[in-house]
């Protein structure tokens, strides 16, 4: 018997959400901080399930600390909800 289309929708939706983010984050490791922050702003990050508080910590495992990384992070921290 098949399943109903909600529950396969939801299956998916659980299966898939996982390897959307291991797929953005593979795209973070090779762009730039101003490319990241904006994604960061446009949603695009949440969107596949990271937090601001993920986004930091990866700001500060890429990027050297500069006057660029710390006004990268208060913006992400600004407009996490």
């Amino acid at each position: 018997m098949l399943a109903a289309p909600t529950q396969l929708r939801e299956v998916v939706a659980s299966t898939c959400q996982p390897l959307l983010k291991l797929r953005k984050l593979l795209e973070l490791l090779d762009t730039g901080l101003r490319e990241t922050v904006v994604a960061w702003e446009k949603r695009r990050l949440q969107a596949v399930g990271f937090t601001a508080d993920e986004v930091v910590h990866l700001l500060c495992a890429l990027f050297e600390p500069s006057e660029y990384r710390r006004d990268a992070i208060a913006r992400i921290r600004a407009s996490a909800w």
